[in-house]
């Protein structure tokens, strides 16, 4: 399988689902109203009260993002697999980048892990798309350092980001994309993602999976 013959090589790799376009518009929902459903402790907020993410989206949602996590996993050729996460990132207007790190700095797993993300919207650098490293993954897990920017502003609970000085800005490849498209990365690709200078909140939907056989 081609595409995924590229995933392994460089460590990302997009892909166009023009075609579920209609299916997604449907996960543009109000926001605000939309956080009121889950527990404080799955919904992130900015310190300005912005809504940032709302996570373990599969726990409530099962059999809608069920559907789409069975797509996703599609993709790669999975043919079993189990959901890790699924979350909305919101990122406000004004809201500054999001560092650079790899994604298997927070779960330091040995197993296939990938991490689907699919802007609800298109995407550049004025709006917050992401920059990966290409085949920084076959190096590993790299040294990562703390930065307390998560606030749960609902539970007072202070959490803490990690990000990476490994590489260079100058080493990141720019992903701009259309919405009608996904970029699925490896568990160990570096990446990051520009802030949004934009007016408008920009929003992504992630999966995390693990892949138990291709």
């Amino acid at each position: 399988m081609e595409l995924k013959r590229t995933l392994k090589e460089d460590g990302y790799q997009v892909f166009n689902i023009t075609p579920l376009k209609d299916y997604l518009s449907t996960f543009n929902v109000d926001l605000e109203d939309y956080s009121k459903s889950f527990n404080s402790q799955d919904v992130f907020r900015t310190k300005l009260g912005d809504i940032k993410q709302i996570q373990n989206l599969h726990k409530y949602d099962t059999n809608r993002f069920n559907s789409l996590n069975g797509v996703l996993a599609g993709l790669i050729g999975a043919k079993k697999f189990t959901v890790l996460n699924n979350q909305y990132f919101c990122k406000p207007s004004n809201y500054k980048m999001t560092s650079p790190h790899q994604d298997n700095a927070y779960f330091e797993s040995d197993e296939d892990v990938f991490t689907f993300w699919i802007p609800l919207q298109d995407v550049d650098f004025m709006n917050s798309c992401l920059y990966y490293v290409p085949k920084s993954h076959k190096r590993g897990l790299l040294e990562h350092k703390p930065i307390g920017t998560n606030v749960r502003t609902r539970t007072g609970t202070k959490g803490v980001s990690l990000y990476s000085d490994v590489y260079k800005n100058s080493e990141f490849d720019y992903v701009p994309m259309k919405f009608g498209e996904v970029v699925v990365h490896d568990k160990n690709t570096m990446h990051l993602s520009s802030p949004n200078m934009s007016d408008d909140l920009r929003v992504a939907l992630t999966c995390i999976i693990k892949v138990d056989s291709f």
